[in-house]
């Protein structure tokens, strides 16, 4: 399934790039969310969060109406295994469990090393204050999102 992350980018190109990639047949569309561990542009996950994405990727300190408006967008918030980003794992869990917003877990793996197996996601998950139920949800909710793509 094709699928593109967008990071870095200046915060007027989300929109245009992301309505690009979709004419293109990009299925999936990542946003690269304002991690603590990266210089990413401040304005990074609400720019991301107004464009046509599927999922904001470790989005670090995430601003409660940006939860929010995820929430509204069906826009998935990411739960990552990978060191650093994952240093915010159970804030993001926090609000978005209290919003109703949609998580993913996902290890971001930039190297084939970084791939793990679904059980060592599922402790990541649990870490983050994440019970067994609703870690299930998540996977239907994930489930039925790549069903519909």
């Amino acid at each position: 399934m094709p699928g593109i992350e967008r990071t870095h980018l200046p915060l007027e190109q989300f929109k245009p790039l992301s309505k690009f990639a979709r004419a293109e047949g990009i299925k999936i569309i990542i946003g690269h969310g304002e991690t603590l561990v990266e210089p990413v542009i401040k304005g990074s996950n609400r720019a991301a969060l107004e464009a046509d994405i599927d999922i904001l990727a470790h989005p670090g300190l995430i601003a409660d109406e940006e939860v929010k408006l995820a929430k509204e967008k069906g826009i998935f918030l990411e739960i990552t295994s990978r060191k650093g980003h994952s240093d915010t794992n159970g804030y993001v869990v926090e609000k978005a469990l209290k919003s109703n917003a949609k998580l993913i877990i996902n290890n971001d793996s930039h190297l084939p090393e970084d791939i793990i197996k679904l059980e060592e996601l599922i402790k990541i998950a649990q870490k983050a204050n994440l019970n067994q139920n609703a870690i299930e949800k998540i996977y239907q909710d994930i489930e039925k999102f790549l069903s519909k793509k």
